[in-house]
């Protein structure tokens, strides 16, 4: 009734043209993107129809909030320097990282560690997974400190290879596992917070997605993982570390299910941006040669095992829909997502992508 358009990929978002505004709406909390005007205009409507709480004001102005919660979400309004331009930073629940910690046993005395999880030789993976199954308690501890390790890996980078790993043994824990997992908490009992940061910039010229492979990583199933990026501008609207389903047979066909993967991922961002008003190309990059060719053609070609499903992509791509373009494989910001590194390299590729650690990362006794 007052002019708002619903968004067709996703009902829960809303724009109005004649406005400019934009609303997204979570069961019953809402939040708006506008003038401030429009927004006083939008809490009207509002309030004519329902009861509702105000949680915060964000913005630059004298009187605005600099600090509000949204779905367990902290956002924080930086003001600007002469250095620095204004920015707006997304922190996680910090509780999750607390609550690991403490379930594990582990006390400010722990001694932190620079990566959530170190490269595993194939003899490691196969005796974490050949190792004893852990009891029931034990077992349901597990599961629940790797949910919040999940949680967290939503809004944290630097999570997402860990929680991958942890996740597969979700159905039958093993003490191996468990290994793994109280490495992950003395990562966070170093590194309690990490915050999403988005610049005050131009509206972008295109969506970019990132996406890397890593081609047989799991010694035990010879499965490949696939990492990927999203960046609207500088900064990071989405990220994810997936298991491939189907066992590629070469690093040609992981990276090709990767591209894949990450031409979905892109292309519904792209469908979220049209619905509040906003029209953005696409573009994919890769560091793999062969998945970009095989792409950029029609037909299984030489990968003859390829099912027909994942073929779609290169329809989209002989459209038009999106670009497939080349990144070198060391400025990759997705190797992170793909393989465990030493902790200058994951701190490198989190500042390319626009996560910092924050909160009292630099002392242990922070997290407590």
């Amino acid at each position: 009734d007052h002019g708002f358009r619903r968004g067709q990929s996703n009902g829960a978002v809303f724009y109005n043209p004649e406005s400019d505004t934009r609303a997204m709406v979570h069961g019953d909390d809402f939040l708006v993107l506008a003038k401030q005007s429009e927004i006083d205009g939008f809490e009207a409507m509002l309030r004519s129809r329902y009861e509702l709480k105000k949680l915060a004001n964000l913005g630059y102005g004298p009187t605005d909030s600099q600090s509000g919660v949204f779905l367990n979400r902290v956002v924080h309004i930086l003001e600007g320097s002469r250095v620095l331009k204004p920015r707006v930073a997304v922190e996680p629940d910090s509780r999750h990282a607390r609550l690991i910690a403490r379930e594990l046993g582990l006390d400010e005395r722990t001694k932190g560690t620079d990566v959530p999880m170190p490269k595993r030789t194939a003899e490691e993976q196969f005796r974490d997974w050949d190792s004893p199954a852990l009891g029931p308690e034990a077992a349901k501890l597990y599961r629940s400190c790797t949910m919040r390790v999940a949680y967290l890996a939503q809004d944290r980078v630097d999570l997402g290879e860990a929680s991958k790993t942890l996740a597969r043994f979700m159905q039958q824990p093993t003490e191996g596992a468990m290994g793994m997992l109280k490495r992950v908490a003395r990562y966070l009992i170093k590194h309690p917070q990490t915050r999403r940061v988005f610049e005050d910039t131009k509206l972008p010229e295109k969506i970019r997605v990132f996406v890397d492979s890593d081609h047989a990583g799991c010694a035990v199933t010879r499965k490949s993982t696939t990492g990927y990026v999203v960046r609207f501008g500088h900064s990071t609207v989405k990220h994810g570390s997936n298991l491939q389903s189907t066992t590629a047979l070469g690093s040609g066909e992981s990276e090709y299910y990767a591209l894949v993967k990450a031409g979905k991922e892109g292309l519904g961002f792209q469908s979220l941006l049209s619905d509040w008003g906003l029209s953005l190309p696409l573009e994919v990059s890769s560091d793999s040669s062969a998945a970009r060719g095989h792409i950029n053609r029609r037909g299984l070609g030489k990968m003859r095992h390829i099912q027909t499903r994942y073929l779609w992509i290169q329809e989209r791509v002989g459209e038009g829909h999106l670009r497939i373009t080349s990144v070198p494989g060391t400025k990759n910001v997705v190797d992170m997502l793909t393989k465990c590194g030493p902790g200058v390299t994951l701190v490198k590729h989190m500042n390319t992508a626009g996560f910092e650690y924050s909160g009292a990362h630099s002392s242990q006794r922070g997290l407590f």
